[in-house]
């Protein structure tokens, strides 16, 4: 990729095992750009239902309040990272810090549930794209 397509790449190689599956239905190996903006899109919806999900676990039983302002707290935390301008920057410039913030919330989430496997398999891959953050498994 580097010495005959010119491309830099600022990930280790381990990261594009994640590019693989999306490769395989395509000749030459080459994932089209709007394949990889709608995955990255869909992770963002997905840190978003997540997001949404830790919200309603941790706060959702202890809030008084009527039932419509619970739900209209929902849609805020649901609505978050859809709006946080780091995670947006990350889809449109096309990087794939949106899967690790995919994989961040999700860790988040089974850690939250008392999910510790899952939880340190969601960290496991993380450092698999980065292995700066293997700060998470210390």
């Amino acid at each position: 990729m580097f010495f005959e397509q010119k491309v830099k790449f600022l990930y280790p190689p381990t990261s594009l095992l994640f590019l693989e599956p999306l490769r395989l239905p395509y000749r030459g190996g080459v994932v089209p750009d709007d394949v990889l903006n709608a995955t990255s899109w869909i992770g963002v919806l997905a840190i978003a239902v997540i997001i949404g999900r830790i919200f309603w676990l941790n706060l959702g039983p202890k809030i008084d309040a009527p039932p419509g302002e619970k739900y209209l707290l929902i849609a805020a935390a649901f609505l978050t990272p859809i709006v946080f301008y780091p995670l947006q920057k990350a889809y449109v410039i096309g990087q794939i810090q949106t899967w690790i913030d995919l994989l961040a919330a999700a860790m988040l989430l089974a850690w939250m549930r008392r999910k510790e496997a899952p939880a340190g398999v969601f960290s496991g891959l993380i450092c698999l794209i980065k292995p700066q953050l293997a700060l998470f498994l210390v």
